[in-house]
């Protein structure tokens, strides 16, 4: 017969077992449902091939890279517009650009009807907030948002990078990593946080030469075929490779934050740029160069590494992609569709065979004497990409008077830089004048390339007898697809892009409001004036309202 001391120690050890079983299941259970995180890196004018795991040898994103390998890459991936603030309005809504109305258009404003996967988010109980660059440049005071549609804003923490090497604040004073490590002491214990980390690099201006001063090399540097092979070039693409690589060290840190503590594997990390570099033919232009991006996802045990997908894919797709991973219903209003099919079986044609990419551009910058600009739309399909310039009479960069360019500038849409300055210079250049026109010189209404063959689009095949059914088919699905999703220039309701407030840097000869003064108003006074100026320009024939200083910014466009 069994002793009861040995019997208590017995029962004692499978009732322990069992507690510990029973906890080890519940932690498992909590594990489980836990919320994932999602981290959003987004630079500002960023084009997809200059990174150095996609072979470019100039620049060194050994942070990048890692993610790249532990994670997935999208190889075709389009942002909505080549034009920040309606880029980011895009991404952060899962709507096209031109769905957006006021929300179009570069330097205006987000009406807040149209809701954010932040805002779904935050009403789930996430904490939410952003550094850097959010949803920008713009006016909030225009809607009754609470904050930034990126989130809350953390700015506080600053400092100047690189003064050894000239950086006086092209480089911004931005402590990414302090801004993050703030945002978090602020979430409550396993609250589950959505942050966005908005690089204000690799924006102009540059440092000119920092790239060349920190050991990069110019012969490294591979300039696209509608550029000049110019040594000047190459200087101007170091220094914005350079800025990259800065992107790329913050990333770093806050991916080794993370790790340390304890939040990596939970979290969602997306990388990515809201629009092409800031290059005449690239940004602002719906060119590849524009449109295409860079597009990494990473979420530990959820995501297969190592894979990369060849399908066409828009950012418009992050919004509803968060959501589904965050456990939330996809609102219907959402365009975009999940890439959560892409995680789970990790291969190609999973979630839209076939898919067509829409991409647009409205007003960019204030570049013509009246107002006007330069409305394009395209589709990408398979290896094809059309382009419909809807106003081929105009300049596609703008007027070449800077008197009436926000930046006093000529071509106001492109901004300004030493490449800019070497292709402007060629315009008169005997059997090299073409450099010129392809980045300033007008357009055809269509144009049609074939991307594969012609991956600079140089050979416009939109006339060619061999490819009308292409170009037919193509052009009826884009007239089509803007129609049934509410593109207000195809309905005939364009006055709602061209009517937005341009609350940018400059006024226009009807005069403008004085900035210290207008925030001192009250929201109905704001209001008023921003009505009777609306008048004034209608009496000037102006047709957008340029208000003097409001929001405006160095990082502005």
């Amino acid at each position: 017969m069994m002793n009861k001391s040995r019997y208590f120690i017995i029962a004692f050890s499978f009732f322990a077992w069992l507690a510990c079983n029973r906890v080890s299941n519940t932690n498992e259970e909590v594990k489980a449902d836990k919320k994932p995180n999602i981290l959003i890196a987004i630079s500002d004018d960023m084009s997809w091939v200059d990174m150095s795991f996609m072979g470019n040898e100039a620049v060194s994103t050994p942070n990048i890279d890692a993610l790249a390998k532990e994670g997935m890459v999208f190889e075709n991936a389009y942002c909505s517009t080549p034009s920040c603030t309606a880029s980011r309005a895009a991404f952060l809504t899962g709507r096209n650009g031109f769905e957006l109305e006021q929300g179009a258009v570069l330097w205006g404003y987000l009406p807040d009807k149209f809701k954010t996967y932040t805002d779904y988010l935050e009403e789930a109980g996430y904490k939410v907030g952003f550094t850097g660059k959010g949803w920008a440049p713009g006016k909030l005071h225009a809607t009754n948002r609470k904050h930034n549609p990126a989130g809350e804003e953390f700015n506080d923490s600053k400092f100047l990078p690189f003064v050894e090497l000239g950086n006086e604040g092209s480089i911004c004073d931005i402590d990414y990593i302090a801004n993050f490590k703030t945002f978090l002491k602020g979430k409550k214990q396993d609250q589950p946080f959505c942050f966005w980390y908005g690089s204000k690099e690799p924006h102009r201006g540059y440092v000119r030469g920092i790239g060349e001063k920190a050991g990069m090399q110019t012969s490294k540097v591979k300039l696209p075929d509608f550029y000049p092979q110019d040594e000047g070039m190459r200087l101007d693409v170091l220094d914005y490779l350079f800025e990259i690589q800065w992107f790329d060290t913050q990333i770093g840190k806050i991916v080794n934050h993370l790790k340390e503590i304890g939040e990596y594997d939970n979290t969602l990390i997306i990388v990515t740029a809201d629009n092409g570099m800031p290059f005449p033919r690239a940004k602002s232009n719906l060119y590849e160069a524009g449109t295409h991006m860079p597009f990494i996802a990473v979420w530990k045990n959820k995501i297969i590494p190592g894979k990369s997908i060849s399908d066409l894919i828009s950012q418009i797709d992050v919004a509803p992609t968060v959501m589904q991973a965050a456990g939330l219903e996809i609102p219907k209003e959402m365009t975009g569709k999940t890439l959560m099919p892409y995680f789970e079986k990790a291969t190609n044609q999973v979630a839209a065979k076939n898919r067509s990419i829409i991409t647009y551009r409205e007003r960019h910058a204030w570049s013509y004497a009246d107002g006007k600009t330069y409305p394009s739309r395209a589709i990408r399909k398979g290896d094809m990409l059309l382009i419909w310039n809807m106003e081929p009479q105009r300049l596609p960069a703008g007027i070449e008077d800077g008197s009436v360019a926000f930046n006093n500038y000529a071509f106001g849409d492109v901004d300004n830089g030493l490449s800019k300055d070497i292709l402007m210079s060629y315009k008169n250049r005997e059997g090299q004048s073409h450099f010129f026109d392809l980045s300033f010189g007008l357009r055809s209404e269509y144009e049609l390339y074939n991307v594969k063959e012609d991956p600079f689009q140089l050979k416009n095949l939109a006339a060619e007898a061999a490819f009308q059914e292409q170009f037919q088919n193509l052009n009826n699905e884009l007239v089509n697809y803007l129609k049934s999703h509410n593109d207000m220039r195809v309905l005939g309701k364009e006055e709602v892009y061209i009517n937005t407030p341009y609350y940018s840097t400059k006024g226009i000869e009807s005069g403008g409001i004085d900035p210290n003064a207008f925030e001192k108003l009250s929201a109905e006074e704001q209001q008023k004036l921003q009505d009777a100026e609306r008048q004034k320009l209608k009496k000037n024939k102006h047709k957008i309202d340029s208000l003097f200083g409001m929001g405006a910014s160095y990082w502005g466009i």
